[in-house]
């Protein structure tokens, strides 16, 4: 059976992101979990090297389950607002806690399962660049985890979830 791992970046329950996401996801037959980053409790990357002889982290929290989600899935999907350009702090939080698994690949060259994956952002403004950096920080995540970002959705001016039915485009 195929096992997908979902992030929904916004910290909203009826998010645009959510539904988004829902949307995307609405055909896949197999097995999803879903992480909803706010409700999460895990810590930054501090940069203490733990990692760097086993490629396993040595931070204990709620990121042993995202590892454990991420090691075994075929699919990963990310939908999220757009912060200042960016994803929200408590993804990025869980993006820079995968340097472990960039230690496996890179320096241990410990084979990973290989991974497709999806971004759904979503950005209240209509900058030139809006999704430039998100989608950069999430290829270099998806490369340090065996993935390839195969669909990067982008729609600009949503501020709400109501704001999508307005859309005539």
């Amino acid at each position: 059976m195929k096992t997908l791992v979902g992030f929904i970046g916004s910290p909203r329950v009826e998010s645009s992101s959510k539904y988004l996401f829902d949307l995307f996801i609405r055909s896949f037959s197999g097995e999803i979990k879903i992480f909803k980053v706010f409700e999460l409790k895990v810590s930054p990357c501090n940069a203490c090297e733990g990692c760097y002889s086993s490629g396993v982290c040595v931070i204990n929290d709620e990121m042993k389950n995202i590892y454990q989600a991420l090691d075994v899935c075929d699919y990963i999907v990310v939908a999220s607002p757009i912060y200042f350009y960016g994803p929200p702090a408590p993804l990025k939080a869980i993006i820079d806690r995968c340097q472990c698994m960039w230690v496996r690949k890179f320096l241990l060259k410990k084979p990973q399962k290989k991974k497709k994956g999806a971004l759904i952002t979503v950005g209240a403004t209509k900058g030139e660049n809006l999704f430039v950096p998100f989608y950069y920080i999430t290829k270099v995540w998806f490369n340090s985890i065996e993935a390839t970002l195969n669909n990067h959705i982008k729609i600009p001016e949503i501020e709400e979830k109501k704001d999508l039915s307005l859309r005539k485009d």
